[in-house]
């Protein structure tokens, strides 16, 4: 049931989407969900101009710092927190928009939305991810 909540969000979405479950997960070889998402997603690294000095991508020629959501809530830092993470500690990764918005969830966060039929909030905010 979580399952297709999230399903129907993400058909929703004007923006493409990919997303990974707990399989996809748990068989990377890579050191990282940060570098996960780079390998799997096409996303390419870069370090944000300022002197925030995190890390940004590069989307259609352009730094861009990813929103990063964890478990529905907002997370500074986005792309630099998920470097400090085995992709197997999550249970399932979305990842819009060519990576400039990615969201996370932790297999509690799940195990509770469904013991508690939470579910998933809206894609506020994403048509500012799109160029015009």
């Amino acid at each position: 049931v979580m399952t297709d909540r999230f399903q129907s969000r993400r058909n929703a979405s004007a923006t493409s989407v990919m997303a990974f479950d707990a399989s996809d997960l748990t068989r990377s070889t890579t050191m990282n969900a940060r570098d996960f998402i780079a390998a799997q997603a096409g996303v390419f690294f870069t370090v944000c101009n300022g002197t925030r000095g995190s890390s940004c991508i590069w989307s259609r020629g352009r730094r861009v710092e990813p929103v990063v959501y964890v478990d529905e809530f907002l997370h500074m830092g986005g792309l630099d927190y998920l470097a400090s993470f085995y992709p197997g500690e999550f249970h399932m990764v979305e990842v819009y928009n060519r990576g400039t918005h990615i969201r996370v969830y932790t297999p509690a966060f799940m195990k509770r939305a469904a013991e508690q039929r939470i579910v998933p909030l809206p894609l506020m905010g994403m048509s500012q991810f799109r160029r015009r």
